[in-house]
């Protein structure tokens, strides 16, 4: 990763290597945590005003080989500190991998925002922080096909995904807000969206098309009332930290992450059906027009990119083509990008007092041409 000279400073933290019962696999977890500035942090100073990120491991025996799983550059906006897997918690594996939760301490300097544990658990200027993580392994049942991926964007918890007789299934947390922070969970005044994933890279030209499944009945009921699902273009650039001085540096990885305030377009259905398209340019996020309860029986979605321009319409009943909403960005977007589908609730990402959203994709087609 290349940073700026002189701009950060980074500090780690490694733990013990745990077993995990379920997967016969040693994990071993790491924190880096970065701050703002060259003093030496305090309780309320440059590295509570950073953030950290998780880098985890995994060996079939205590001393190796060690195999990369996954990194998160969001495990809090303080200095994460001994991420484990408590083996108590540890669920059984089963034909689509194995839960997991996960524990750390983070300085929120007496528990500030983003708060994700409730205020009465939180302990002095360290607060307990809980996230639930899916595992799944390779040859595993309802494993995404290459070259999909799959993460959480933001502060999202909890969120899955999973393929299985040619439906991709998606589950996710927290918002895509017209305006930033709607559930008062930070102390800054920037967008921070947070939802669940599945996306494949395109360079230049790409259209992604699929099916979306209608709901049955009770499904979804514990979520916010703008909880949508939907296909979305994203750029995905790679945002250090959450202070008015962000850096800006290179993709770690091909499953790489992203701001949580980048630029996209979206094309979303709320949980009643109506459909919408969203998107955010120039540090706004905007939305057109609302196309009421079109897809509360399921409709296909597409969403194509074309140089600076992004395009979404929707087909209901087997229909012609009708288009949601359009947007040429203010200046041009990356030329690589990512499309995908994406799942969020509308609700805080708090334990334990989240809701999670779900939406199900038939005949899921991208097409791409440099």
């Amino acid at each position: 990763m290349f940073i700026a000279p002189e701009a950060f400073r980074v500090s780690k933290n490694a733990n013990y290597p745990g077993y995990d019962r379920a997967l016969h696999r040693y994990l071993l977890t790491f924190a880096y945590w970065y701050y703002r500035d060259f003093k030496p942090p305090t309780e309320s100073g440059p590295m509570v005003q950073g953030g950290a990120e998780l880098v985890l491991l995994e060996a079939p025996h205590p001393w190796g080989l060690w195999s990369f799983v996954m990194r998160n550059p969001y495990l809090g906006s303080g200095n994460g500190y001994s991420p484990s897997f408590p083996v108590e918690w540890e669920g059984p594996r089963g034909p689509q991998g194995q839960d997991v939760w996960m524990i750390w301490a983070a300085n929120f300097a007496g528990c500030g925002k983003p708060l994700l544990v409730p205020a009465d658990l939180c302990q002095g200027a360290y607060g307990m922080n809980l996230r639930r993580m899916h595992f799944t392994l390779a040859g595993t049942a309802g494993l995404l096909p290459s070259p999909w991926h799959d993460q959480n964007v933001g502060f999202a918890s909890p969120g899955k995904a999973n393929f299985s007789d040619g439906t991709f299934t998606i589950t996710g947390n927290g918002n895509l807000a017209l305006h930033n922070d709607p559930f008062g969970q930070y102390q800054d005044h920037f967008y921070h969206d947070a939802f669940h994933y599945v996306f494949q890279h395109i360079n230049g030209y790409g259209e992604l098309t699929a099916q979306l499944q209608a709901w049955g009945p009770g499904a979804n009921s514990q979520v916010g009332s703008k909880a949508s699902t939907g296909l979305m273009l994203r750029e995905s650039d790679f945002v250090i930290g959450q202070t008015s001085g962000r850096l800006r540096g290179r993709r770690l990885s091909l499953g790489n992450t992203f701001s949580e305030a980048a630029r996209y377009g979206y094309l979303g259905v709320f949980k009643d059906g109506s459909a919408f398209f969203q998107w955010r340019d120039a540090g706004k996020v905007r939305r057109a027009p609302i196309l009421p309860h079109d897809c509360s029986a399921g409709c296909r979605l597409r969403i194509v990119r074309h140089n600076n321009s992004v395009e979404a319409s929707i087909s209901a009943a087997h229909g012609s083509w009708q288009e949601v909403g359009s947007r040429t960005f203010s200046s041009p977007i990356s030329r690589t990008v990512t499309l995908g589908i994406v799942a969020t609730s509308d609700s805080p990402s708090t334990f334990p007092h989240y809701g999670s959203y779900h939406g199900r994709f038939d005949d899921v087609r991208l097409h791409s041409e440099p």
